[in-house]
């Protein structure tokens, strides 16, 4: 069994590195960090959900 690297822990458990970054940034929302993303970001967000 080969060992892989990954640069986030979503891009291990993801299978698309769109659905990684998906990922990280709801876990940023998640924590607060609600000043990393613009409002065009959060209300494109919201719309997807």
């Amino acid at each position: 069994m080969s060992k892989q690297r990954f640069k986030s822990v979503w891009d291990a458990i993801e299978n698309t590195s769109g659905e990684a970054a998906n990922m990280k940034a709801r876990a940023d929302l998640m924590c607060g960090n609600v000043d990393v993303f613009s409002i065009d970001t959060l209300v494109n967000m919201l719309a997807a959900a």
